[in-house]
């Protein structure tokens, strides 16, 4: 007969072979989710982008948080300017936006001539590939693993001889990973530890073996012959942040499991984040 000691670690590993294949589970359907939304927008012609267009506005919306990649062909001309009244926003949004050779995107609006005041509309780029993480050693181990398979660069490129010309005109990137949660997290990690301490259960929440490695890339690029004119100001910004952080911890615990407490712990965080305009 099995004795009750024998019993409850069966349980144990039961219990850990479970949340082992829920984590997997979960590592696979995040990719799978992340392949579902990336997309990609094409613009090569006047009719690829009617569907961006809104009347109603007389704006551009193009792309958005989870779109992959934009890429506008050479003498793609994006105009939002009225001669009569408020010139419509243009905006553009991806992880990464390449802009082709002899582009015009242009928002130029009514100019009162009593006032000088310019009705121009907003250009904005912005190219956004930052993931946020909760802050458990596990769950930075799998958003790592995850951005393995990803590539961590966000960036605006903009070809020879094109112009952007409006009001405000805005180029942003940023890329890597931030924490979310930190204070949830940190709660969570209080009580978990007063809950195995109690249990005599090792700590669910570190792997013996955790290695992280980010490396994010930010870039502007602006052609030979470009043009940025803009009635209100232009701003230019590269952002880019890694965050390598967890633990590494060996769990033993010999009156409970049976096993001898003798093992190993192995950790090693890498960052390097790069940012250029």
């Amino acid at each position: 007969m099995r004795s009750h000691n024998q019993s409850k670690n069966s349980e144990r590993r039961r219990k850990n072979s479970l949340v082992k294949r829920r984590l997997r589970r979960l590592f696979i359907e995040n990719l799978e989710s992340r392949e579902l939304l990336a997309s990609d927008i094409s613009i090569n012609s006047a009719a690829d982008l009617t569907k961006y267009y809104d009347a109603s506005t007389n704006s551009y919306l193009i792309g958005g948080d989870d779109t992959t990649s934009i890429t506008i062909g050479d003498g793609i001309v994006i105009d939002t300017s009225s001669t009569t009244g408020q010139a419509g926003n243009i905006e553009i949004e991806a992880k990464r936006i390449a802009i082709g050779e002899n582009v015009q995107i242009l928002a130029n609006g009514f100019v009162d001539t009593s006032t000088g005041d310019e009705l121009d509309g907003l250009i904005t780029l912005k190219a956004d590939n930052v993931l946020g993480g909760f802050n458990f050693s596990q769950v930075g181990q799998i958003e790592n693993l995850i951005r393995l398979f990803e590539d961590q660069s966000s960036y605006i490129t903009i070809g020879a001889s094109t112009v952007l010309d409006g009001g405000e005109i805005s180029l942003e990137t940023a890329s890597g990973n931030e924490m979310v949660g930190d204070f949830l997290a940190s709660q969570v990690h209080a009580v978990s530890k007063v809950f195995l301490e109690l249990m005599k259960m090792p700590d669910l929440l570190a792997v013996p073996v955790s290695v992280q490695v980010w490396k994010p890339t930010a870039s502007i690029t602006i052609g030979e012959g470009a043009s940025l004119s803009s009635s209100a100001g232009v701003s230019l910004q590269a952002d880019a942040v890694a965050n390598a952080f967890g633990k590494a911890v060996w769990n033993s615990i010999s009156h409970t499991t049976g096993e001898s407490p003798v093992g190993f712990a192995f950790g090693n965080f890498f960052n390097e984040a790069t940012a250029s305009a």
